[in-house]
């Protein structure tokens, strides 16, 4: 690991909340002083396949990951099969020993954890995360307050599977602390969130599809924010329809070419997306 910097893969199964959990990772980096920098591989996939998250923290703004990492967090055997290559020499694997069977690392009773809580599948990932927590030195205090913020839907649960993933690993190397100020992470649908609402956004309506939709929940978690709204009509001709009453109450309307189909993106009645600016 060089001076200053650390570098981290987490990968699994589409549906196992590889993207979540590497921005909890992030977090976790930004919180030891690391500016930080997440590539998350987006294939067209809802469940099975393969996803994977690189997660680099340095002592300056970056804008890029690297091939090399020093950490990976296997969720299954595909992840290894895959990146193993990219492990540094004195690198660390950590994964589900329900999974990974034969491979040198620290494995994790994923199954074993999730049956004593009485917890679904998605939630292996907490245990990941904790035992990541303890192989790279992060001091669980400071770990438990960024979980605490990050799991939103069964925060307690989550928590507790989180700390048995911790007492089920092993300190291998140490993240050191930067003593830098932390700054906020958030992802590009979120930055453009943020644009749009200091914009002036009045009104957001969205066909729900990716990679639309994070942008979507985001504002519709925002609902007091400057007046901005937003709205989610279900089937394409409720979401061709629904702008044109958008301009009634005041905000002119502007369409977003935002989503998959190519032919949307010049149809302004087929938008996924449309945007209205308070005047």
């Amino acid at each position: 690991m060089e001076e200053g910097e650390v570098s981290v893969l987490i990968g699994g199964k589409a549906g196992e909340g590889i993207s979540s959990a590497g921005q909890v990772i992030a977090h976790l980096l930004g919180q030891l002083g690391y500016r930080v920098y997440m590539y998350f591989d987006y294939p067209s996939l809802i469940k099975g396949g393969h996803n994977f998250a690189i997660i680099r923290g340095a002592g300056e703004q970056i804008g890029a990951v690297r091939d090399r990492v020093d950490i990976i967090l296997a969720l299954d055997r595909e992840t290894l099969r895959v990146h193993e290559w990219r492990l540094n020499g004195q690198g660390v694997v950590v994964c589900n020993a329900d999974t990974v069977k034969n491979l040198p690392g620290i494995g994790i009773p994923v199954g074993a954890i999730l049956a004593s809580e009485q917890a679904p599948p998605v939630m292996g990932n907490s245990a990941i995360l904790g035992a990541f927590v303890r192989a790279s030195g992060i001091p669980w205090p400071l770990a438990e307050a960024v979980f605490a913020k990050s799991f939103r839907k069964g925060t307690a649960q989550n928590l507790r599977i989180a700390r048995k993933g911790c007492d089920a690993s092993e300190e291998r190397l140490r993240i050191p602390a930067l003593g830098k100020a932390p700054l906020p992470a958030f992802t590009g649908n979120e930055a453009m969130g943020i644009g749009l609402v200091e914009a002036g956004l009045g009104v957001y309506l969205s066909y729900p599809m990716s990679p639309t939709s994070n942008l979507m929940h985001f504002l519709a978690g925002k609902p007091g924010s400057r007046g901005s709204g937003s709205s989610s009509p279900r089937g394409r001709s409720r979401s061709s329809s629904r702008p044109s009453g958008a301009p009634m109450p005041g905000p002119v309307p502007r369409w977003g070419p935002r989503g998959a189909g190519s032919p949307s993106w010049w149809r302004p009645w087929a938008s996924p997306a449309w945007l209205s600016f308070r005047p």
